[in-house]
C-alpha cells in the first residue's frame, strides 16, 4: 500500500455532502465556525466566488476549484455587493441534498458544500498537518481528469433523486477527500507536516514503513539507514520536513493505529497494544491516555455510542 493510502487508513474520515447552492449575483453565504475535527469544504461547479476568512487575503475561486478549511474556521463566500444580496432560501428537491437559492439577476454560481469529519472529535495528526486553507486549482493539477469525473458524478447525483443516492453521494465525497489531498500535494509547496514528509525523496520511505508497521521497534539508526542518511542528517531533515521529531511522529502514528484498532470493538486490548508497539497493556494505557486524554477503554465505549 502506498504512503497516502496508509495515512488515510489510519485517519478515517466521515464525509458529508449537505448542500447544493444555486446563487445569482449578488449573493453571500456565511458559514459559522465548526467544532474541532470538522473540516468544511466547497466545490465550485459553475461561475466563481470570493472567499473571506480571518487572517487571509480574499481568495477568488473559479469553476472547478475546491476549497477545504481544516480548522473549521468561520468564513464567507460571496459575489458582488453584499449589501445588495438577497437572503438565501433553503428548499427541498435537489435529489438527496438540501437546495439553497437566492433571488438575483446577475451571473450564476453553483456550489456543492459539505464537511469532512474526523474521528475521534479531537483533531488528529493528519488534520493538524494541513494549513488553514487547502485550495485545489483545477487549472494547476495534473489529476484534473479524475477530479473532473468525480465532480461530474457529484453534480449529477446531487441534482436528481435516484435509488441509493444518499449512499452514492457519501462514498463519492469520501473519494473526493483523497483526491483533493493528492492533487493539493502535487501542486502546493508543502508546509512542514505529514504530507511534506511523505513527499520527501529520502524520508518518504522510512515514513511509509512507520505507517505500515507502527508496532515495530523502530530506532533512529534503523530509520536513518532506510533513508540512506547519517543519524544526525536524518534527525535534522526529519524535523524540518515534519515539524516534529521522529519520536513524536512515531507516537502520533502509533496512537492513530491504536484508535483505529479500538474502533471496531472486537480486538482484545492486548492485541491493540502490541500492534501499536507496546509490550504491556499498562504502558499502552498510560501512553494512550496522555495522548488522547481518555483511557483506551473509555475511548472504545465512546466510539460505540457515536458509531
Amino acid at each position: 500500500m502506498d504512503a497516502l493510502s496508509e495515512l488515510l487508513a489510519l485517519h478515517p474520515v466521515d464525509s458529508a455532502l449537505d448542500l447544493r447552492c444555486e446563487f445569482d449575483a449578488p449573493w453571500q453565504a456565511d458559514n459559522a465556525m465548526r467544532p474541532p475535527g470538522a473540516a468544511p469544504y466547497h466545490v465550485i461547479l459553475v461561475g466563481e466566488a470570493t472567499l473571506d476568512v480571518a487572517g487571509h487575503a480574499p481568495v477568488l475561486l473559479h469553476a472547478g476549484d475546491m476549497l477545504m478549511l481544516p480548522r473549521g474556521q468561520a468564513h464567507r463566500l460571496h459575489v458582488g455587493d453584499p449589501s445588495a444580496a438577497s437572503a438565501p432560501v433553503r428548499a427541498a428537491g435537489a435529489g438527496d441534498l438540501t437546495l439553497v437559492r437566492n433571488q438575483g439577476d446577475g451571473p450564476r454560481t453553483e456550489l456543492l458544500c459539505g464537511e469532512f469529519r474526523f474521528a475521534p472529535a479531537k483533531e488528529g495528526s493528519l488534520l493538524r498537518s494541513l494549513p488553514d486553507l487547502v485550495i485545489v486549482r483545477h487549472a494547476d493539477t495534473g489529476d484534473w481528469a479524475g477530479l473532473q469525473v468525480l465532480v461530474g458524478m457529484l453534480r449529477e447525483e446531487s441534482s436528481a433523486s435516484r435509488p441509493g443516492g444518499a449512499s452514492v453521494l457519501r462514498h463519492l465525497a469520501s473519494a473526493l477527500f483523497a483526491l483533493m489531498l493528492r492533487a493539493w500535494s502535487a501542486q502546493a509547496a508543502q508546509p512542514p507536516g505529514l504530507l511534506s514528509l511523505m513527499a520527501h525523496p529520502r524520508l518518504g520511505e522510512p515514513f511509509r514503513q512507520m505507517l505500515a508497521a507502527p508496532g515495530q521497534d523502530w530506532s533512529i539508526d534503523t530509520l536513518a539507514a532506510c533513508a540512506r542518511m547519517s543519524r544526525a542528517s536524518f534527525i535534522r531533515a526529519f524535523r524540518t520536513a515534519a515539524g516534529n521529531s521522529p519520536a513524536e511522529v512515531l507516537l502520533a502514528v502509533r496512537m492513530a493505529s491504536a484508535a483505529r484498532g479500538l474502533d471496531g470493538g472486537q480486538r482484545a486490548m492486548g492485541d491493540v497494544a502490541e500492534a501499536a508497539g507496546y509490550g504491556s497493556e499498562a504502558a499502552f494505557n498510560r501512553a494512550f491516555q496522555r495522548y488522547w486524554g481518555v483511557t483506551p477503554g473509555a475511548y472504545r465505549r465512546q466510539r460505540r455510542v457515536t458509531t
